[in-house]
């Protein structure tokens, strides 16, 4: 990928949008209505007017797994700049007639596409859009770590990561164990979260209990 630039700054919607576009395959995860994860590579898929469109054949696990609305993820690695982009969303299957604009717009510009689904085959795929969702944007060099989170549309809520409550008495405990040296001093402790390898060492080391995950009760 042509990252060089962007490396050097921080990321924007459109320049999460354009990482997925030159990665040309993307990971995506969901998880069934047994609880089983699953995990699979996807190539049909494009950008518009800030929104991430897929297809999937109707019969695959994933339109399974996604129904008419459904949580999914996407990720894509860049080696050689040791970044990552993901992105956990809401996906929503289209309307009928939109369905039918979206199918003839991949059969159009995907040539793999056209190789797995000759013609009077192609209306098999069923097309869904991420409007709502969360960017992530994780970016290593040694033991330097960098997160950055861009919500889309309305957002989703983030369910990793760290934060130190008011209860933290400043002892230093969890700085003293921190690989990343993320936490500052304070009263409460100061946690940079854009560099948190999101480890839990801090919350293990904490004798007060105050630093607790994303979502969990005592967190506003």
């Amino acid at each position: 990928m042509n990252l060089q630039n962007q490396t050097q700054t921080k990321f924007d919607l459109e320049a999460c949008f354009r990482f997925f576009t030159e990665a040309g395959v993307l990971s995506c995860a969901t998880v069934s209505s047994d609880g089983v994860p699953q995990i699979r590579s996807i190539e049909e898929y494009d950008v518009e007017a800030g929104v991430f469109y897929f297809l999937t054949a109707k019969g695959s696990s994933l339109a399974r797994h996604l129904g008419n609305s459904a949580v999914v993820a996407f990720s894509a690695l860049d080696k050689e700049t040791r970044t990552m982009v993901r992105l956990r969303g809401y996906a929503t299957q289209l309307d009928e007639e939109t369905q039918l604009l979206w199918k003839v717009r991949f059969y159009a510009l995907k040539p793999q596409l056209r190789e797995l689904y000759p013609y009077k085959t192609w209306q098999v795929g069923r097309v869904y859009a991420v409007e709502n969702g969360l960017f992530e944007v994780l970016r290593r060099s040694g033991r330097k770590v960098e997160r950055q989170y861009l919500p889309l549309g309305h957002g989703f809520r983030r369910s990793e990561g760290f934060s130190i409550t008011d209860i933290c008495a400043g002892c230093g405990a969890c700085r003293a164990v921190c690989p990343a040296d993320c936490i500052g001093i304070g009263k409460p402790m100061i946690l940079h979260e854009e560099n948190c390898l999101h480890c839990g060492a801090c919350a293990d080391a904490c004798p007060r209990g105050a630093i607790v995950r994303f979502g969990e009760n005592r967190l506003p």
